[in-house]
């Protein structure tokens, strides 16, 4: 008890000295600060390491939308062409080979054919098949319903197999439109629409197996057969072991993890394509995905060691470098978003953004308006590809996404949508004679484009035209009146527009 008062008493006469308490006052002070900003450091690097994990889940999820997307457009067309058939009775009258043999060279559908009851095809460049034995058209004729699978091809492009049925005036099942259209499309789209830097992004099926590939800036994986068979050795973090990671994707679920595979540390990021039985796995280097989350953990220990400066010095740069890092973020987050809206080919608007930008519009100013809606088919472009090159046909795409932008308002919308068919909207059109003019002057935009610095080509196109809203009253209804209107273009000879409410007898354009 005595040394107690003895200490206190110590203690009491050494507080009273301004230099050690000022001391003890800041060695306190120094040691709560350093808590708190080891605390809320730790707090930020996480918050920023999951926002960068959201925005790759939101990549991965796009790449899969977009696959989808595409296989229902074309699933769109083959119905179209069903609809279309000019004898039922006899699917190999000679119009309707002139029907499967115009889509036959849409891109990327491999084969086409027109398949009767007795499951005998006739296809587009006029072979004949039995189809007695596919799952398509067997599912087809008992569901009467149209049905898609992905099939795997040893020695081939993999394919995902479409078809729908072919109805007579009775509405009697009497055929079937079965195309096959190349998984290659699925790349073709991610490589256009979506920046993925250093990652490596597989289509797959639910075992796994690898249906299409693509690689950003990543040293090529493109050995990989089977993504689950690649990542079984691994070994999985945060408790997610290979079993856990196998059940999510035959469950279809999103979600992300990391694992150590061969000496490195990756970052793994998966999603289904909601309308096929697929998948979308994407493969970083776990430094690339988590490059935020890394520097800014580092940067903060850094300066914690940097403390004893003193608590002012210390709080000035934890405000500043948390001001940078919101900056960084937001920056980089207004960077990707500019990007993933623009067609990388063209630089005009991809197919989403083009689709938001017309929904926007017409949802608010655009609404008590008269709109006009065009597709735009570039005519006969696969044939381009094949002739010339498809380095050449890049250009042709290229030279139209950067001329036609002049040709229009600067407040109107022009995207790029698929392979060769662009979107032209139009705002506040006064009436049709105007909306046919400016028709005209798409057809005489393609007759003056002579695209090729080394090989010359003429280039034509096929346009459809829809009216807001006497034709569709939202974007839907407005893209399928105006692509209605691009296959009437092509039945009539293509080089020329026509629009979806004008009397079928009409010719809308005198070629040149």
């Amino acid at each position: 008890m005595q040394k107690n008062k003895k200490f206190r008493k110590w203690l009491k006469k050494k507080l009273k000295n301004n230099t050690v308490r000022i001391i003890i006052y800041c060695l306190l002070m120094l040691f709560g600060t350093e808590m708190i900003c080891f605390v809320s450091g730790s707090e930020l690097a996480i918050d920023v390491g999951k926002r960068e994990d959201s925005r790759i889940k939101d990549v991965v999820e796009a790449c899969g939308n977009r696959f989808e997307t595409r296989i229902s457009e074309y699933m769109d067309i083959i119905n179209i062409v069903a609809k279309s058939i000019p004898d039922t009775k006899n699917l190999e009258n000679g119009k309707n080979q002139e029907v499967i043999k115009e889509l036959g060279q849409v891109a990327y559908i491999q084969d086409a054919y027109l398949v009767d009851m007795n499951y005998q095809g006739i296809g587009y460049q006029g072979d004949k098949k039995d189809f007695s034995d596919n799952e398509v058209i067997e599912r087809i004729y008992q569901s009467g319903k149209e049905f898609q699978e992905l099939k795997i091809q040893k020695n081939k492009d993999n394919v995902v197999y479409m078809g729908t049925p072919i109805r007579d005036g009775n509405n009697k099942v009497v055929g079937a439109v079965f195309i096959s259209v190349k998984t290659s499309l699925f790349s073709n789209e991610v490589a256009y629409g979506l920046a993925i830097g250093e990652g490596h992004c597989f289509l797959t099926d639910k075992d796994g197996n690898v249906l299409d590939y693509y690689a950003g800036k990543a040293d090529t994986l493109d050995g990989i057969e089977n993504i689950m068979e690649y990542l079984e050795p691994a070994k999985f973090s945060y408790g997610n072991d290979y079993l856990a990671f196998k059940n999510d994707i035959q469950t279809k679920r999103t979600d992300s993890t990391t694992c150590s595979l061969n000496d490195k540390e990756l970052y793994v990021c998966y999603a289904p394509v909601k309308g096929l039985d697929s998948y979308v796995v994407v493969l970083y280097d776990k430094s690339y995905a988590y490059y935020n989350y890394e520097n800014i953990y580092k940067n903060l220990y850094q300066i914690m060691k940097l403390i004893a400066l003193g608590f002012l010095v210390f709080c000035i740069v934890i405000v500043i470098n948390d001001m940078v890092v919101n900056l960084n973020v937001k920056n980089r987050s207004k960077e990707l978003e500019e990007k993933a809206e623009l067609d990388g080919l063209t630089t005009l608007y991809n197919k989403m953004a083009t689709e938001k930008y017309i929904r926007n519009y017409l949802e608010t100013e655009g609404k008590d308006q008269n709109n006009l809606f065009f597709i735009i088919d570039v005519d006969h472009f696969k044939e381009i590809n094949d002739t010339k090159g498809h380095t050449h046909g890049d250009e042709v795409l290229s030279m139209i996404g950067r001329e036609i932008g002049s040709e229009f308002r600067a407040t109107d919308i022009i995207g790029r949508v698929g392979g060769d068919e662009f979107v032209v909207f139009l705002k506040n059109i006064p009436d049709r004679e105007v909306a046919q003019r400016e028709a005209q002057r798409l057809i005489d935009f393609f007759h003056s484009l002579h695209p090729g610095e080394y090989v010359k080509s003429h280039v034509t196109a096929s346009i459809g035209g829809a009216m807001y809203p006497e034709d569709g009253d939202e974007y839907e209804s407005l893209y399928r009146a105006a692509d209605s209107a691009v296959y009437k273009a092509k039945q009539r000879g293509r080089d020329q527009f026509a629009f979806y409410a004008e009397d079928e007898n009409a010719i809308s354009v005198q070629k040149h």
